[in-house]
């Protein structure tokens, strides 16, 4: 019966708990002599660790159990702690709560409403969420990152970064290759210690777009902006044409190329 409630079947699930959902009450009233802390305990005690030692692909589903399993008060939280080989790939989906991966070969996660933290990636990471802030650091492949609300941060991202968003902050720091951004409300906030590796477009709606790079990085740059201000210590050559300011600028023999445009918003780029 345990081993198809961890295969994800409701029924066994709810006999499980039915079963001794009484039991673990009395016990955690006994010892915490609160009803509120006992409950609380209670739920708490729907604690699923799995450690996977081989194969090649291995699921695990914790159902939303719900009000109908007859929990004493509220609903049931449920950790889920996993250990894998570090060559697997691991493919995350959660509805509600958050979700911390490090240490992976690649990762694949999908998340509704929750914080989302991912750290060293040895190969490629993607990460959707719909609700709630996200964080990558020191991942040696392509990060691919969506969002529709939430702030998305990437750190150390070893090739290519494409990051797209709805409503929320973007920020990157140290991407190695070509980096992608296209978010409609938000500021889009870059930062690089190394020279531009790969060719840049970012650009957002409604939002300022903020960047910082070495001066030894070697790259030719285009800015737009309907209703905001291109500035920083660039050598910028801007003209206005249309209501629409135009700037253009170039550091180093400018092998790579960077796209900024934003419709409401200004643009400045710093060297260091």
């Amino acid at each position: 019966m345990i081993q198809s409630a961890v295969k994800g079947d409701r029924e066994a699930f709810r006999l499980l708990v039915a079963r001794y959902q009484a039991k673990v009450l009395q016990l955690c009233f006994q010892t915490l002599r609160n009803r509120a802390d006992a409950a609380e305990a209670q739920n708490r005690a729907a604690l699923l660790d799995v450690q996977i030692t081989n194969g090649k692909q291995t699921s695990i589903v914790v159902v939303n159990h719900g009000s109908g399993i007859g929990w004493a008060l509220g609903s049931p939280a449920v950790d889920l702690v996993l250990q894998v080989p570090g060559k697997l790939k691991t493919q995350v989906q959660s509805t509600v709560g958050s979700i911390e991966l490090s240490n992976l070969a690649e990762v694949d996660v999908e998340s509704n409403t929750g914080a989302v933290t991912v750290r060293h990636i040895a190969g490629n990471a993607a990460v959707h969420t719909t609700t709630g802030q996200m964080d990558v650091e020191d991942v040696q492949g392509t990060a691919t990152l969506s969002a529709t609300t939430g702030v998305v941060q990437a750190v150390q991202i070893g090739d290519n970064l494409d990051v797209k968003t709805t409503t929320g902050h973007v920020s990157f720091r140290d991407a190695a290759k070509d980096v992608h951004v296209d978010a409609t409300t938000g500021t889009v906030d870059g930062n690089l210690t190394g020279p531009i590796g790969g060719n840049y477009d970012l650009g957002c709606t409604t939002g300022a777009i903020l960047l910082t790079v070495p001066g030894n990085s070697s790259a030719s740059f285009t800015a737009q902006s309907h209703f905001g201000s291109i500035s920083g210590s660039l050598p910028w050559s801007l003209q206005q044409e249309s209501g629409v300011r135009h700037g253009s600028a170039s550091i180093g023999s400018g092998e790579y190329q960077v796209n900024l445009h934003t419709a409401t918003g200004h643009i400045e780029v710093d060297t260091r």
